[in-house]
């Protein structure tokens, strides 16, 4: 689509003209349901670091891993007219009960329109697609679409960083959604309609998960949008684990 690429090719061009390098490191394009698309040109921090022991939790200093120039950059939205329609009919009253799911089927489509257009860039800083529209919460949404790959994660070590990555996909802090007994995670609130499949597909990419959280007792997940493929998984690997779910 010639309007994505001349928009993101607008768009990353003004970053040049408005901001200074350290605010060009990885470019962002957002996009929201409704079927808007803006670029966030940002400073990066990676590999990106999660809290890994109770002192780095309690400190209530999680790092912005992307940060975005908010008093030189202004923000432009464009309308792409093909997203939008998947909103409108995603919104029509007999579509209430499958309105989620209709926007997911449309997911795949709409990051591949936007990496086409981003691989047309040639850029040499990495593009990255986020499903987010709360900067706070980037890092773990991250689509790869263009440009040199982001510095690859470490391995994560323990069941703290862990969960404190899982709630950072689904907006919520681990100091609130954690119970720590002895020093190790017993238990995690995963609730609320931001967990879905690839809230867990995040676990399904640790080695030896079942070592990793071999401590956990009960999962939390009332309220949210995981398939039963991602229930069994959990169930399958996390044995030790009571899973409470509800859609």
């Amino acid at each position: 689509m010639s309007e994505v690429y001349e928009f993101i090719k607008g768009e990353v061009e003004r970053s040049e003209m408005d901001l200074s390098d350290g605010y060009r490191q990885v470019f962002i394009v957002g996009c929201s349901d409704d079927g808007e698309i803006a670029v966030f040109p940002c400073k990066a921090i990676t590999p990106f670091h999660y809290p890994r022991n109770i002192e780095e939790l309690e400190s209530y200093d999680e790092q912005q891993h992307f940060d975005i120039d908010e008093t030189h950059w202004d923000e432009r939205w464009l309308v792409v007219q093909e997203f939008q329609k998947q909103y409108e009919f995603a919104c029509l009253p007999e579509n209430e009960e499958s309105f989620d799911t209709l926007l997911n089927n449309e997911f795949e489509s709409r990051v591949s329109i936007l990496k086409e257009a981003c691989l047309k860039l040639r850029s040499q800083k990495p593009i990255v697609f986020v499903k987010s529209e709360s900067e706070y919460w980037f890092e773990v949404n991250t689509i790869h679409l263009a440009g040199p790959e982001l510095p690859r994660q470490f391995e994560k070590r323990n069941d703290i960083e862990v969960f404190s990555m899982l709630l950072r996909h689904v907006n919520s802090r681990p100091e609130y959604s954690l119970k720590i007994e002895g020093g190790v995670v017993v238990e995690v609130d995963l609730s609320g309609g931001s967990t879905d499949d690839s809230t867990i597909n995040i676990l399904r990419n640790i080695p030896s998960i079942e070592t990793v959280l071999q401590h956990v007792r009960r999962i939390n997940m009332d309220m949210t949008r995981v398939s039963q493929h991602s229930l069994d998984f959990l169930k399958n690997r996390l044995q030790n684990a009571e899973v409470n779910y509800t859609h």
